[in-house]
């Protein structure tokens, strides 16, 4: 896409007669909102995203599109258990205008559920779908050097696929100890939480396991499958690094840096330790947390067990 074109990008699928996927104009809007959706929103007020006829195209179209783009190679994928810093990671990185943040784009991810959703269609399918939209939503527009790709938590699921797509990207696997991020999932619940509004597959889960009100004990479950998902591949994936939220963001960042080969200077530091005081979500709000104590419930002792493997990893 060149010209009066290269501001548009793809952002999620439509269920027509056929799959299509609907186009939106960025119109100079840059990816700064906490999560990619929000941008989205804030773009759709604005001609031409206000005509009465949107934009879609078939899915053949994505991979054709994205060859005349110039897309910037991912940086890095940010894998997380959720409610554990990741947005906050993202806005970090977001704080460079060198740097791309894609945070948890719909379009990423409803590609990469599409087997899930419709028969016709199989890994080998969407391979070539998800590399044309990580390339058409991170397509170079000024003078940006780094990409970086927050997937939604339930992505663990899909690393070998972007594993075999990107064998050569560093993979970040965010978390935190469990019984923090159940009390954030307590307070305000997450899509991956609340049983059956996800595939159970996605946490290696049966039908059975999302009939349930417990929705403490289904997270549970499905903390349990992101921290050994994150164990394994710590194990089998040298490009692969784990990163607690407990370091604190300083030390998040300066280890990411590191393992993706980033310079941080002293000005960039200090945007991080201002930055940090506030809010991901409510960038007004200065954060304050109090710390979880007591007894791991029961229904969490497998995904403590496993995030205690977490943390021997790391020594």
């Amino acid at each position: 896409m060149t010209g009066q074109n290269a501001d548009w990008a793809p952002y999620r699928l439509v269920r027509r007669e056929q799959w299509l996927c609907r186009w939106f104009s960025r119109a100079g809007q840059a990816y700064s909102e906490p999560f990619f959706s929000e941008t989205i929103l804030k773009c759709l007020s604005h001609a031409p995203n206000g005509k009465m006829f949107a934009s879609y195209s078939t899915l053949d179209f994505l991979p054709d599109a994205a060859q005349h783009v110039d897309p910037i190679a991912p940086t890095a994928f940010i894998f997380h258990v959720s409610r554990c810093g990741s947005t906050l990671l993202a806005q970090l990185l977001g704080l460079n205008p060198q740097h791309v943040v894609l945070s948890e784009p719909p379009l990423v991810d409803e590609l990469l559920r599409l087997p899930m959703l419709d028969a016709h269609f199989d890994a080998l399918a969407i391979e070539p779908l998800v590399r044309a939209a990580i390339g058409l939503l991170g397509d170079r527009r000024r003078d940006e050097t780094q990409l970086f790709v927050k997937l939604d938590s339930w992505h663990i699921h899909f690393a070998p696929l972007i594993r075999k797509l990107y064998p050569d990207t560093p993979f970040i696997l965010l978390h935190r100890a469990p019984q923090q991020v159940i009390r954030s999932h307590q307070a305000r619940r997450g899509t991956q939480s609340v049983p059956g509004l996800l595939q159970p597959a996605l946490f290696d889960l049966r039908a059975e396991d999302a009939a349930t009100t417990d929705a403490d004990a289904y997270m549970g479950k499905v903390l349990a499958y992101f921290y050994r998902q994150f164990a394994e591949m710590a194990q089998r994936d040298e490009k692969a690094l784990l990163l607690d939220y407990g370091q604190g963001a300083e030390n998040m960042m300066a280890q990411l840096a590191r393992h993706v080969g980033l310079s941080l200077d002293a000005a960039t530091l200090d945007e991080i330790r201002l930055r940090s005081r506030y809010h991901s979500k409510y960038p007004g709000q200065t954060f304050a947390e109090q710390p979880v104590n007591g007894e791991v419930p029961a229904y969490l002792e497998t995904a403590q067990r496993w995030y205690e493997e977490l943390e021997r990893a790391k020594r």
